[in-house]
Parts: C-alpha cells; sequence; structure tokens
C-alpha cells in the first residue's frame, strides 16, 4: 500500500467524507494513493491535480494521433510551404 499508514474505507469516500480520507492517508511522496475495500483491492486513485492534468493532455495528445493516423504525410517543405501560404509564417 505504498507507505499508507492506515487503510481507508472507500464507502466514506463515495459519502463525502474527503478531507477526513485525506487526513487519514499518510504517505511519504507518493504520485499516486490508492484507496482500497475491505477486501484489499484497489478501488480508486487519488492524484496531485498536476499529475492529473498531464494524463488528460496525453490522453488528448493520443486520441489526436490516431484521428490523423491515416492522413498522408508531407515533407517538411510543403508544410513551410502551405504555412506560408496561410499567413502563419
Amino acid at each position: 500500500m505504498l507507505g499508507c499508514r492506515k487503510a481507508v474505507d472507500v464507502d466514506n469516500v463515495i459519502k463525502g467524507s474527503y478531507s477526513i480520507i485525506l487526513r487519514e492517508v499518510q504517505v511519504a511522496t507518493p504520485q499516486e494513493q490508492f484507496i482500497i475495500d475491505a477486501r484489499g483491492r484497489k478501488t480508486a486513485v487519488i492524484l496531485s491535480f498536476k499529475r492529473y492534468q498531464r494524463l488528460m493532455e496525453d490522453l488528448h495528445d493520443l486520441s489526436v494521433i490516431a484521428e490523423r493516423r491515416d492522413e498522408k504525410a508531407i515533407t517538411l517543405e510543403e508544410l513551410k510551404r502551405q504555412l506560408k501560404e496561410d499567413g502563419v509564417i
């Protein structure tokens, strides 16, 4: 449990006792903290907001890559020409 000193009941999270739970979860300096159920199964993850934002940006980037996967590749020279035509450079 990554240095967690106390297990937290996931029902408390669902009921909205977030401030109490966050005080109870004491971890050194993790990137993620896990909330476990009574059987010891991981049921949720607590991330820093900064880490969450990075994950969302990565997910967005991957979706753009997937959407453009079938586009025809162009040369760098063609890209520059198009950007000049559009007045970008």
